[in-house]
């Protein structure tokens, strides 16, 4: 094995080149196992059945969380699936059809692949590879930031210890219904590489740091913005206590591979660039609603029932790490002042854009990086820097122990100073309440246990697929969890979605939506059909009020194929053309809708509108949806603009609440209308709203047009609202019938009581 000596300059001494050896890579095969025992043990039961279950933060968790987790295995399956039949078209997936850059309306997570892509590529089990991906990106950020350390010259106890407090800090663990965001195991090794690059300018080191910083950029966008962050903080480090080390070659070489891996992550985020052009992807603007997340005050960290606490011995060895004498076995000059820059600036980014200090506005540079960095505005969560601010503080209180354990050793022996080095992980055990605390894991579907639709559906011939109920059907976090559930499912036959879930919908989704809410009615299939080149209709009839039962016994224009338990598979029958798909995606602005009627705002006399709808007593919990289906009928002689993707003068339907006749909350946009509304025609569709608090609510549902309301309404209808946490003090069987209620299956009597709503359990959480 090639070795070199190189120099430092003044009276430093030699610097020795040592390549990576197989005791290197035996000695790093056996800390990823020990860091894998000990989260597979300290996790129970989170990697106990990873074929069958997923880890979760909340035991029943039936949120956004079980939404955003089956977003995840979607995504992973779709990426590994398109790069391994047709990777020209990764960014085409199989939501939102026709849409285009599907897969860039969330994100694109390829820095996965290389532990999910080949677990799934064999297994075919999403849950499987997901859960092994989760369990290995943890074990990997212990090992890479212990090889790390290690390459420092720290010795190998204290570096166990810095690996252990990246791996098992509260707030990463606290990302389990988030995984994706606990991959920062690429990080510490890119550093390793980039140290190495600057010190002996070798071009397999630069290889090495290229490709590692390019897969943790892909990682996500969230870890990409981290990372760079973290790297600017780090080289800062570098450059003020390593300048005489630095040489024009290494620098160059470190320079160059970054700048192609920024140029090569740069490449796959063009669909992301379309998209904010478009407006499809939003920038996060709102101080109140940053401020929410970031991070709070410095007690926090103290603070042990809090997410954010760093834990006594950590805390201890970071401050000892920082303010003592840099341990003689250092081998890289620049190491502990490089990480400091790290922590520092990863900290301050967590605190926001701004922030009220002793009664005064503080701008923080995550308020500059906004105006500067592409795409960095579109983030939501300040707070999630600290999982990279966490690398450089777990350094830290490596460097600490470092110290004490080379003193310990040179005075009682190297058993006795790696001994202490455990004894003090094993504390932080107990610190961090791994013991103790109670883990959780919720069943996934998946291989032979997919509904026996799905296979039908894998062996018709191909074409774009709706499901109903559809995500909007229920609204808010319960659609969201049917729709990613339809998404998970797909990977058993990838044929094309007309909906589905994920951070930002497109601009057709609006009108497909519209159109779906309206079904079965049959002008809005044939619409369906002529936008998106619909072919099978998927009915659930076990998420369906059994009132919706009878339209779907013999819809006019859909075939029966087969009946697979309650799920109904339908074949579109119609001679129609999809005529109106290219417009439908098209991003030009139009003056007409799709059919043509001119998009103008409507006199009075044209807004002339009456509904048909239930007026019984409804009961509600706040922040549940609850699904009305309202009958429009347009009384007027104008034809109403709908049918468009994006555009002003269309017509939407919208919602109020109203408390004691005055007005508390209010959504002028909550659907579509349908499709072009003509004169005496008429469409019935179904509203989700939101309850915005508990008690006597009146519901109000109504067309608006350019933010102006239309004269008629439904009228109030009389909504009991209760609190969340009043589901506690009903019987198991009430709550049932309550939720039951709320989607439909069961129709609520006027006078129907159902529990007291000032009843309040802070063990019970809310929907939302």
């Amino acid at each position: 094995m090639d070795s070199s000596v190189r120099h430092r300059s003044g009276d430093e001494g030699p610097v020795v080149y040592n390549p990576i050896t197989l005791r290197h890579l035996g000695e790093g095969l056996l800390v990823s196992l020990l860091y894998a025992l000990l989260l597979i043990g300290l996790l129970h039961p989170w990697f106990t059945d990873p074929a069958h279950s997923v880890a979760s933060l909340r035991a029943g968790a039936g949120g956004v969380e079980v939404a955003d987790v089956n977003l995840v295995m979607w995504i992973l399956s779709w990426d590994w699936h398109a790069l391994t039949t047709d990777p020209f078209r990764l960014f085409d997936a199989n939501i939102f059809y026709p849409a285009r850059n599907a897969l860039a309306s969330s994100e694109h997570l390829l820095g996965h692949l290389p532990i999910f892509g080949p677990v799934y590529g064999v297994s075919g089990n999403p849950v499987l590879a997901y859960q092994l991906n989760f369990l290995g990106n943890l074990t990997l950020c212990g090992t890479g930031l212990y090889a790390l350390l290690r390459h420092w010259g720290l010795p190998a106890g204290a570096a166990f210890f810095g690996g252990f407090l990246y791996v098992f800090f509260p707030f990463r663990l606290h990302f389990v219904d988030y995984t994706h965001l606990s991959a920062g195991q690429y990080a510490p090794l890119a550093l390793l590489f980039l140290d190495r690059t600057l010190l002996f300018a070798r071009g397999r080191d630069a290889v090495a740091f290229c490709l590692l910083l390019l897969v943790q950029l892909l990682c996500s966008y969230y870890l990409a913005y981290f990372t760079m962050i973290a790297l600017s903080g780090y080289l800062g480090g570098v450059v003020l206590f390593g300048r005489r080390r630095l040489t024009g070659k290494g620098f160059a070489f470190a320079a160059g591979a970054g700048a192609i891996a920024l140029a090569v992550f740069g490449a796959f985020s063009i669909p992301y660039v379309q998209l904010r052009s478009a407006g499809s992807i939003p920038d996060e603007t709102d101080l109140k609603f940053l401020k929410l997340f970031s991070v709070g005050p410095w007690w926090e960290f103290l603070d042990r029932p809090n997410l954010h606490y760093l834990g006594v011995a950590p805390l201890l060895f970071a401050a000892l790490g920082v303010l003592l004498p840099r341990p003689a076995s250092n081998r890289v000059p620049w190491a502990r002042a490089a990480t400091l820059g790290l922590a520092l600036a990863c900290y301050a980014m967590a605190f926001g854009p701004a922030r009220e200090i002793s009664g005064r506005s503080v701008t923080f540079p995550y308020h500059f990086v906004m105006q500067i960095i592409p795409g960095f505005s579109s983030m939501r969560a300040p707070i999630r820097f600290l999982l990279m601010a966490q690398l450089g503080f777990a350094s830290l209180a490596a460097f600490g122990l470092a110290w004490l354990q080379l003193r310990t050793g040179a005075r009682f022996g190297r058993a006795v100073g790696f001994s202490l080095a455990l004894l003090v992980s094993a504390a932080t055990v107990f610190d961090f309440g791994l013991l103790t605390k109670t883990h959780n894991s919720r069943p996934v579907a998946a291989g032979g246990e997919i509904p026996a639709v799905y296979r039908a559906l894998a062996a018709v011939p191909r074409g774009p697929v709706l499901e109903i109920p559809q995500n909007r059907y229920f609204g808010h976090f319960r659609g969201a969890v049917i729709a990613s559930q339809y998404m998970l499912n797909s990977t058993f036959h990838w044929q094309p979605l007309i909906d589905g879930y994920s951070g930002y919908a497109p601009p057709s989704a609006f009108v497909t939506r519209g159109l779906m809410a309206a079904l079965p009615d049959l002008k809005a299939l044939r619409l369906l059909v002529r936008t998106t080149g619909l072919r099978y209709v998927v009915v659930h009839r076990d998420l369906l009020p059994e009132a919706a039962h009878g339209a779907w016994r013999e819809p006019a224009g859909l075939q029966l194929l087969g009946e697979f338990g309650p799920a109904l598979l339908f074949e579109v029958r119609l001679q129609v053309e999809p005529d109106l798909m290219d417009d439908l995606v098209r991003p030009e602005r139009r003056c007409t809708t799709l059919l043509g009627v001119p998009l103008a705002g409507l006199t009075e006399d044209e807004r002339r509108v009456s509904f048909q709808t239930s007026y019984e007593k409804r009961v509600a919990i706040a922040g549940h949806p609850i699904g009305i289906d309202v009958l429009i009928i347009n009384e007027s002689d104008a034809v109403w603009p709908a049918l468009l993707p994006s555009g002003d003068h269309m017509v939407t339907v919208g919602y109020r609440w109203e408390r004691d006749g005055k007005m508390t909350d209010e959504e002028d946009a909550a659907s579509r209308l349908a499709y072009d509304l003509g004169p005496g025609e008429s469409v019935s569709m179904r509203v989700a709203p939101v309850p915005p608090g508990w008690g006597e609510l009146n519901l109000v549902i109504g067309l608006v047009q350019d933010g102006e309301w239309f004269p008629t309404t439904t009228g109030r209808i009389p909504v009991t609202v209760h609190s969340p946490r009043g589901l506690a003090g009903l019987a198991k069987e009430d709550a049932a019938e309550l939720l039951e209620m709320l989607e439909g299956k069961r129709r609520a009597a006027p006078s129907e009581d159902v529990g007291d709503p000032s009843e309040s359990n802070p063990t019970v959480d809310s929907p939302s």
